[in-house]
């Protein structure tokens, strides 16, 4: 039986060489057929290579050897200053002109990227600080990117029009990202001061007294701290925790007089804003100063009621500086880096300021009046919820009409690369080319950040408590509680679970 045993596999070997040798005499077996199928594929891949050129090399190979080739760059912050008048906002846009577009232009012109960094941004690790809309100007912006050692403001300028200034370029950490790295941002918005007098006031001779600059001053104070700003952006529910927002100051600087004009700048410093927040803080101050709804209103829209408050005109926004206060402290003295904050080009600055900014604001104000075309539109608006305005229109028999601001456009996370202006993203162009010019202007979308100190631990040491259905820190001028600021905005869960549980007693209670 045993005999038996060893022979069978045996004869059945043999039989299967007999049988494949007989059969045809080129057949494989699977482990053939799938060493000769590995093969071939092998040969596919290296097929630029050929045995007549032995020295040939496959396109991975090219792609490698450019690389290569190519210059040692380092990671740089650039600041410059722009007029957006003409312009389809800061970010590369197919199709349309901006800032970011002619940027990249002068730099590829200039040497200091190549053709497939001009397409592709990101190979240089291209990013922003903050994005600004149509129309609407910079005097310390900072991109972030890597740049040959070499690289210099002057010539880049040279391919640059006037109402764009390369103002400094300095070398940074690897691991730099002005955007993220940011942990604060600064915009001003300058008018007529008559935007905040009586109704009656409206002379381009008029002149703001001490005691309603006095007043200006203190209904801007109700903004400081951290508080549910729901009412001042778009599509936002009463409970989103995207909508908490720490705004570290908020103050009004001595009117000034140009071409006969007065006119006021107002200065918000905060972590991040959201899509019309600005305008609308703004607008709801020029309200309650001309007296066309009370001065309480501002703490009403902190709680849960919604409310459709007046956006003021964009002509007067400005993107100030961006802060960096933390990385200045661990890197701004080491010896090897510098700091950000920009003072020793303060000068250029504010030239840029007189030369390109408050002309045109000024100009377009006495010609053009938009400021006093919207007061006239603002006399009309009313204060009251939606949902009172929903409760007479059906107690009339009507339907409450959905009140919008015009251009609606989600707040999204910053990524760099290039926008549709529908909102999705789209490859660069090709080639470097002129875009077409137009003069549409809009309110700055400011980004929201990173914090920089708490991006590894998210979690802080303050405590907060909320009460009156509202944001309430323990200390007014600190940040949330328990978060950071991320790309999508998450305040602290503690604080949406306690509005939630107050929205539930308050109806629950009715």
């Amino acid at each position: 039986m045993n005999k038996e045993y060893k022979k069978a596999p045996f004869h059945t070997s043999t039989r299967m060489k007999q049988t494949r040798s007989t059969a045809d005499p080129n057949a494989t077996t699977d482990t053939e057929d799938k060493r000769m199928k590995t093969e071939e594929r092998v040969l596919a891949i290296l097929g630029t290579r050929s045995t007549a050129d032995p020295n040939a090399t496959t396109d991975a190979e090219d792609k490698r050897m450019k690389t290569e080739e190519r210059v040692k760059r380092r990671k740089m912050a650039m600041m410059f200053a722009y007029s957006g008048v003409g312009y389809f906002g800061l970010q590369r846009n197919q199709g349309m002109k901006t800032i970011e577009g002619d940027i990249m232009e002068a730099l590829f012109k200039a040497g200091f990227v190549t053709e497939d960094s001009f397409n592709t941004p990101q190979n240089i690790q291209f990013q922003r600080a903050a994005r600004t809309d149509k129309g609407v100007s910079a005097l310390k912006q900072i991109v972030s990117l890597k740049l040959p050692e070499e690289a210099n403001k002057e010539a880049i300028n040279e391919h640059l029009p006037e109402q764009i200034r390369i103002l400094s370029i300095k070398r940074v950490t690897k691991g730099f990202n002005s955007k993220n790295n940011c942990n604060a941002r600064t915009y001003s918005y300058t008018c007529p001061t008559y935007a905040f007098a009586t109704p009656q006031d409206t002379k381009d001779d008029f002149r703001l007294t001490p005691d309603q600059f006095n007043f200006l001053q203190a209904l801007l104070k109700q903004y400081e701290g951290t508080h549910n700003f729901h009412n001042f952006t778009s599509k936002r529910k009463p409970l989103d925790p995207s909508c908490s927002r720490y705004i570290m100051s908020f103050d009004c600087e001595q009117p000034f007089v140009k071409d006969g004009l007065e006119l006021i700048t107002l200065k918000i410093k905060g972590q991040s804003f959201m899509l019309h927040q600005i305008r609308k803080m703004v607008g709801v101050a020029m309200a309650i100063a001309r007296g066309f709804t009370s001065k309480d209103l501002i703490e009403k829209t902190f709680g849960l009621d919604q409310f459709d408050l007046p956006m003021a005109p964009g002509l007067g926004l400005l993107l100030e500086q961006v802060h960096y206060d933390l990385y200045n402290q661990k890197y701004g003295q080491d010896g090897m880096h510098e700091s950000l904050h920009f003072h020793e080009v303060d000068k250029e600055v504010n030239e840029f300021r007189h030369k390109f900014i408050l002309p045109y604001l000024v100009k377009t104000e006495i010609t053009e009046k938009p400021m006093l075309a919207w007061l006239e539109l603002l006399a009309d608006h009313s204060f009251e919820t939606r949902a009172a305005k929903a409760a007479l229109a059906a107690a009339n028999g009507e339907e409450l009409q959905e009140v919008t601001d015009g251009e609606e456009e989600e707040d999204e996370e910053d990524r760099g690369g290039v926008r549709h202006s529908n909102g999705t993203s789209l490859a660069p162009k090709p080639t470097p080319a002129v875009e077409k010019e137009t003069n549409r202007v809009t309110e700055t979308k400011a980004e929201p950040h990173v914090n920089p100190e708490t991006a590894v631990n998210t979690t802080t040491d303050h405590k907060t408590e909320t009460t009156d259905l509202k944001f309430e820190s323990a200390d007014t001028k600190s940040p949330p509680s328990n978060a950071q600021v991320e790309p999508h905005d998450s305040p602290p869960k503690s604080i949406a679970d306690n509005l939630e549980a107050q929205l539930e007693n308050k109806i629950f209670q009715k």
